[in-house]
């Protein structure tokens, strides 16, 4: 898998994204995945400077309010965010089950902790089985 995805933490909505940045500036999908009007409102005319720290920033922002970006690499995907860890696996789940094998390797980042979790789609899969029975 080589898509991007924006993932609304509280939603579990994922939204289908050819650059997250740019995706964020148009107030339809800004307003579709769930963006705040008042961050698409400092976020809009920041330009993106693609690999520097106007997007960065734009991304910091999203991820502020709860957004998770998502990129596949191939063989393996990129997940990052700065909500809680296990709040972000949880809502990524719906959308890694459709797009992700059994050895897809899943690479979780939270950019506020620094913490990385890295598994397989498999292992991610058992994690997951296990909260939901410890939650019962």
């Amino acid at each position: 898998m080589k898509a991007g995805y924006w993932i609304n933490i509280r939603t579990g909505q994922a939204e289908l994204v050819q650059e997250h940045a740019n995706f964020l500036k148009d107030h339809v999908h800004a307003q579709k995945i769930g963006l705040p009007e008042n961050v698409y409102e400092q976020l809009k005319d920041i330009p993106n400077d693609y690999s520097g720290p106007n997007r960065e920033k734009i991304l910091r922002l999203a991820m502020g309010e709860g957004l998770i970006r998502l990129r596949g690499h191939g063989q393996w995907i990129a997940i990052e965010f700065t909500a809680p860890t296990e709040a972000a696996l949880r809502a990524c789940r719906n959308l890694l089950d459709q797009v992700c094998g059994p050895f897809t390797v899943l690479r979780f980042n939270n950019l506020q902790t620094g913490e990385t979790v890295e598994v397989t789609y498999q292992e991610f899969e058992q994690r997951m089985k296990k909260q939901d029975s410890m939650l019962r």
